[in-house]
């Protein structure tokens, strides 16, 4: 248990960076571009590129050890946010090499990501559904206390500056990750596959194992996964796009989107505090019911104008949010030790498969109509898929003969 907190640690150290970054990142990149449209191009290569590799870098970390993954993903993220460092001191506006580091960031994410969480989890045991929720709640408050502290700072100090702090959290973070152990029951490599040729076959026939074991509990899973893949395709746009809409919308600075971060945060942290002291029976449903809730807030902040209204809303959606997060993750995180990265990593695919398509439709859509017009269309959205989902859900949920996913 010390190794997951020390590992936790860590990632909360990175926090930090990551946090600070958000809060000025779109500023910096719409400063460059002078448009909405191209400042969101850059998290759809990324997506992209993520989507592209994740499967069989998930496979591979699967087979490999988690802690080297972890640690190369951190050296990796270090060095963009140094080469962000670089050109925001430098003036440099070249969008393009904006692009292809944000790409990078996709393809060390797509190892690392899924490399930390499962190194987590080997020390977690059968206590992950009492700590999962507890940490994610602590890593939501120290989020609120950066974002709160973010928008004011991001007005005194240079972009340059946050970026160049962000790559310190990342090497920090580095270091006190090589400094823990694996656990035991970590995979090593099979000695049997010594040819690429072997290697590569035994990556799809994981692949293609993950895919049937996500199916085996009668499609359960994948229909939750399916209707998160639909509320993450607007909602995962929208929130790229919040930026533009306090300061066009709303005439707003990087304070009042500070603001807007931190109350979606406390919507978030509400949530995991309700679910670690009375978690959810069926996670099925619950996720359902929250989805249709999300969907009429969404289309009611369409006829918002009033800033603090608008905020409010915005705490709802995170509160809401968070709750179907948190029950999804409870979810992924049943899987077997062997299955988890591709499954946690399969789930992602499936719902970020078309965040690319949504930030494209309704980044349009708020530079050539409105700015507030996403969220109508996006409640719309939600609202019809929810309704599906809820009519389609058995009254009994499917369950695996043996623990894991929704036989949780």
């Amino acid at each position: 248990m010390n190794s997951y907190w020390a590992l936790y640690s860590a990632q909360m150290v990175s926090l930090t960076g990551s946090v600070l970054n958000s809060v000025v990142a779109m500023f910096w990149i719409y400063g460059i571009t002078g448009s909405i449209t191209k400042s969101v191009w850059g998290f759809a290569a990324s997506a992209l590129v993520c989507a592209g590799v994740s499967s069989v870098a998930a496979a591979v970390v699967d087979r490999g050890r988690k802690k080297e993954w972890a640690l190369a993903g951190e050296l990796v993220r270090s060095f963009v946010f140094l080469a962000f460092y670089f050109m925001a001191g430098t003036g440099s506006g070249n969008i393009w090499a904006i692009y292809g580091l944000q790409a990078l960031l996709g393809i060390s994410s797509s190892f690392s990501s899924p490399a930390i969480s499962a190194w987590q989890l080997s020390f977690l045991g059968n206590s992950y559904k009492r700590i999962l929720p507890l940490t994610r709640s602590i890593a939501t408050a120290v989020s609120l206390v950066l974002v709160a502290a973010g928008g004011v700072i991001s007005q005194y100090v240079p972009f340059q500056s946050i970026f160049l702090y962000s790559a310190a959290t990342y090497l920090t973070a580095f270091f006190i990750e090589a400094f823990v152990g694996e656990a035991a029951s970590s995979p090593v490599p099979d000695p049997s596959a010594r040819g690429a040729g072997d290697y590569a076959r035994g990556l799809i026939r994981d692949i293609k194992g993950s895919f049937e074991y996500m199916a085996a509990d009668g499609g359960g899973f994948l229909k939750i996964i399916f209707l998160f893949m639909v509320v993450n395709s607007v909602f995962a746009p929208i929130a790229s796009l919040l930026p533009m809409v306090v300061k066009v919308g709303f005439s707003g600075t990087p304070a009042m989107y500070s603001m807007i971060l931190l109350a979606n945060g406390s919507g978030a942290l509400i949530a995991g505090l309700l679910m670690s002291r009375r978690p959810v029976g069926d996670i099925c449903r619950h996720v359902g019911l929250v989805v249709l809730f999300n969907g009429v807030i969404s289309c009611a902040t369409f006829f918002v104008s009033d800033f603090r209204i608008f905020t409010l809303m915005v705490f709802l959606v995170g509160m809401g949010l968070g709750s179907v997060n948190i029950g999804i993750t409870l979810l992924i995180s049943a899987a077997k030790p062997g299955y988890y990265c591709k499954v946690r990593t399969h789930s992602e695919n499936i719902a970020g498969l078309f965040v690319p398509f949504g930030l494209v439709l309704l980044s349009a859509l708020a530079e050539r109509q409105s700015v507030m017009l996403p969220f109508l269309v996006s409640g719309v959205i939600v609202l019809i898929s929810g309704g599906i989902y809820l009519a389609r859900l058995n009254s009994r949920p499917a369950r695996l003969p043996e623990p894991g996913l929704c036989g949780i």
